[in-house]
């Protein structure tokens, strides 16, 4: 259940700590809807990590996560983290194997049983101990006493409906697409995002030709599904490609160091969209978008950025995953989805040329 004091003036959401995705796509349209109707004359604070204060425009306040939490460089997983508690969710090699407790359980509540994923679980600490720790911290900096509280990884009870996280199963089960209740994305006036002035006039000052733009999201993670990652070298040959066939629009490269290649330097030409104050950085990404003829990446939840700043979008990984883009394109952008998680260069240019054309 949300948190509720007497008299609560102050509604407060988050802290948000888990995948930009899934902040993009079941979240902020959730939180900007509510500010504006339901808590519209409440104080609206929103927790989340540094510079996405750009995402919640109807919110009072934003306040960033902690240096602290920032610097343990956690490993986000739909609205918690990786290593939640005692290690798990784990690492998976996405096998799936019987488990005799959990197969009991199913036939002694008259259930199907069913195989649950191979897990190697995590070396480090609980992590729900920081989040809860970021959690306590932030109310105690913003020091009132009368608020309500909706937290994406905690579950909540809103209008009736049960929303959020479910961590009170046991840790082995805690991966389970069960426990996620997703935040409803509201109609698409919720779910459009706009840069400010300060990240225009940012990029602007890296675009110095003002050209209208390519932008590339070079994905690569190390810690969990490496196999969405393209390869090093074909977004080198991709870059180069670009420049060559569209000489009058430049190319820019976002994403935020440990998720994205060319972290510490991008390859001569290119706009540095990563290696840059975490602060404007999201900010300076949207401003991007807002200037490109299209956007390109492989199979990320920040691949649904674009197609919410009405980007044209090209994005390539595994069929299973193409009905969701479609489907949560609310916006109804231009999106070409390429099946294969290791394109060729060329075909990626040749869905390229549809889309700018």
């Amino acid at each position: 259940m949300p948190v509720t004091r007497s008299n609560p003036k102050t509604v407060i959401f988050g802290p948000f700590i888990g995948e930009f995705g899934w902040e993009t796509m079941h979240w902020l349209g959730f939180v900007n809807n509510l500010c504006a109707t339901k808590y519209l004359d409440y104080r609206k604070i929103v927790i989340s990590y540094p510079g996405r204060s750009v995402l919640y425009k109807f919110a009072d306040e934003f306040v960033p996560l902690p240096d602290w939490f920032i610097e343990l460089k956690p490993s986000a997983r739909n609205y918690i983290l990786d290593g939640w508690v005692n290690g798990y969710p784990g690492v998976s090699n996405s096998e799936y194997k019987w488990d005799l407790n959990f197969a009991f359980k199913k036939i002694s509540n008259f259930e199907k049983p069913h195989r649950v994923l191979d897990e190697t679980p995590f070396t480090w600490p609980s992590m729900k101990n920081y989040a809860e720790k970021v959690l306590s911290e932030t109310l105690s900096s913003i020091g009132i006493e009368d608020y309500v509280l909706i937290c994406p990884w905690k579950l909540s009870s809103i209008d009736g409906c049960n929303l959020g996280f479910n961590d009170s199963v046991p840790e082995r089960y805690l991966s389970q697409e069960r426990n996620i209740f997703r935040f409803p994305n509201p109609e698409s006036e919720w779910s459009r995002i706009n840069s400010t002035k300060k990240g225009k006039d940012f990029l602007s000052n890296l675009n110095v030709n003002n050209l209208e733009l390519i932008t590339i999201f070079p994905r690569c993670r190390l810690v969990r599904r490496q196999d969405k990652n393209w390869e090093y070298a074909s977004y080198l040959k991709l870059i180069d490609s670009l420049a060559l066939r569209y000489p009058n629009l430049g190319i820019a490269l976002c994403g935020e160091p440990g998720g994205a290649y060319f972290e510490n330097s991008a390859p001569e030409n290119c706009i540095d969209l990563i290696n840059i104050d975490p602060e404007i950085r999201l900010d300076a990404h949207i401003a991007a978008l807002e200037r490109s003829k299209v956007a390109i990446g492989s199979l990320s939840g920040a691949m649904f950025l674009p197609l919410m700043t009405g980007t044209p979008t090209l994005v390539f990984g595994f069929e299973s995953e193409k009905s969701r883009f479609e489907r949560d394109n609310f916006l109804r952008t231009k999106l070409n989805y390429l099946i294969s998680t290791n394109p060729k260069v060329e075909e990626v240019l040749a869905e390229v040329e549809r889309l700018i054309s």
